[in-house]
Order: C-alpha cells, then sequence, then structure tokens
C-alpha cells in the first residue's frame, strides 16, 4: 500500500461513518413517517417502494424467572432452556398474559432496515 492509498482510505472511511450515522438519521425520520411493526412488510412512499423489516430483542431475566417459574405453565417452562436461553419459536406461540411474558421478558423493538424495492 502506498502513502497515497492509505489516505485515500482514511478520507474514504471518514466519509463512509459519517454517511451511515447520516442515514440513520434519515431512516429514523423515515420511520416516523410509517406504521412500525415487527416483521417485513412493503410501504410506498414519494413514488418509491420500500420493504421495512422490524425485529424485536427478547431478554430474559434470569432471576425474576426463578422466582416465578413455580408459577408458571408447563408451556411456558418448556419456552426456556436451561441456561436459561429463552426459546424464541416456542414463546412467540404462548398467550401475552403469561407470567413468563408479564414478568420475566422484556421485549426491545429493534430499528428497522429500509431497503428500495
Amino acid at each position: 500500500m502506498t502513502l497515497d492509498e492509505f489516505e485515500e482510505w482514511k478520507k474514504v472511511k471518514i466519509f463512509l461513518s459519517q454517511a451511515k450515522s447520516r442515514e440513520m438519521e434519515l431512516r429514523l425520520k423515515l420511520l416516523e413517517s410509517t406504521t412500525i411493526q415487527v416483521g417485513t412488510f412493503k410501504v410506498k412512499l414519494f413514488d418509491t417502494d420500500l420493504k421495512i423489516a422490524t425485529t424485536e430483542k427478547l431478554t430474559l431475566d434470569e432471576k425474576l424467572f426463578n422466582s416465578n417459574a413455580d408459577d408458571m405453565s408447563e408451556e411456558e417452562l418448556n419456552c426456556v432452556n436451561h441456561k436459561p436461553v429463552l426459546d424464541k419459536k416456542r414463546y412467540d406461540k404462548l398467550p401475552d398474559n403469561t407470567v413468563l411474558a408479564l414478568k420475566c421478558v422484556t421485549r426491545k423493538q429493534n430499528v428497522s432496515s429500509v431497503a428500495i424495492i
């Protein structure tokens, strides 16, 4: 690598970092003007088709799980592997009003990805 190539790399690296930050700011503004749902769906904005994908992070509180395990159904207990680690596929099939859902798991929606179709 030459010094000129290295200097060019540094400029590109800085530019990409700034562009990524700005893209995130603008993406959040774009998402404010749409209905954000967990899942993947298509929207049209200013004659442009977009695909928006939103996921969520589920966090199992181990202490709360252990202190509430006696009040949980077998179906709820089967959603947790013994570390404890939440089995999302099983958990998603449970009703929303379970002890596990109400007391032990927190949901945090991740920032949506947006792609131009």
